[in-house]
């Protein structure tokens, strides 16, 4: 069951292509790009929770099988995103880097892809 994503199951989920999958869960890191530049740290937050959702799908997706261990380590490290985000980190050096870390990680995301490697970020 979704929280962000109502209208949105496994079979439907299942039924689009690698690249769009890509691309959706590309559109909440954009979303959360412009928002950490204007400093909304609640909808980054939530921005987030809505990658979460669309990473869990895809780990229930065949088309991921190979790239599971992968998919699993980004979620992971969007974990570490998340909690620096939403305040819950512990405070050092980690907070520093956050900005880097979030763009390689939305980088290392679109390079998943041939064709979403073309996207500009």
């Amino acid at each position: 069951m979704t929280v962000w994503h109502k209208s949105m199951d496994c079979e439907k989920w299942n039924r689009y292509p690698l690249e769009r999958q890509i691309l959706m869960i590309g559109s909440e890191f954009a979303r959360a790009k412009n928002l950490r530049r204007d400093n909304v740290t609640g909808e980054v937050v939530q921005c987030y929770e809505r990658a979460f959702e669309l990473i869990d799908l895809c780990t229930m997706d065949p088309k991921w099988q190979s790239r599971l261990r992968e998919l699993l380590r980004f979620r992971e490290m969007l974990g570490e995103l998340y909690l620096g985000a939403a305040g819950l980190a512990a405070p050092g050096p980690a907070a520093s880097s956050d900005a880097a870390g979030f763009m390689m990680m939305y980088r290392t995301l679109m390079n998943w892809s041939g064709s979403t490697s073309r996207v500009e970020l």
